[in-house]
């Protein structure tokens, strides 16, 4: 498991550095994605599915993040989601999955998702 953090956290490593040197392309994010959510220094692996206008996704750990399903916009660079799962109050609700993240997205297939409050994913899309 220490082996699935590490390749995670090199590949995240080498993505943010290339993001600087590359021109990042807004694309088709619809799709199916996998990779990480990191949260002042916590990282877990999540998957997050993207169709017409919906999406849901799940988290290796319960509520970390609070991903579950909704729908979601594009306007520009930013993504908004409205989270339609009924959440308990027995967790950090800023962890839910909703309202603006900024997104990049690379080569159609590289995914990055950030909240003002520093929270990220960083997706790959898989076929």
């Amino acid at each position: 498991m220490k082996l699935k953090y590490l390749l995670l956290l090199g590949w995240l490593c080498a993505f943010i550095s290339c993001t600087d040197n590359y021109e990042v392309l807004k694309g088709e994010i619809k799709g199916e994605y996998t990779g990480i959510f990191t949260r002042k220094g916590k990282i877990v692996s999540v998957e997050l599915s993207f169709s017409e206008n919906s999406f849901s996704g799940k988290s290796e750990r319960a509520k970390f993040p609070a991903i579950g399903n909704g729908n979601y916009s594009v306007v520009e660079d930013t993504i908004y989601f409205e989270n339609a799962n009924l959440w308990t109050t027995d967790f950090d609700g800023t962890l839910i999955l909703s309202n603006k993240w900024i997104y990049t997205l690379e080569s159609n297939k590289y995914l990055t998702l950030e909240k003002e409050n520093g929270d990220k994913y960083i997706l790959q899309k898989y076929e």
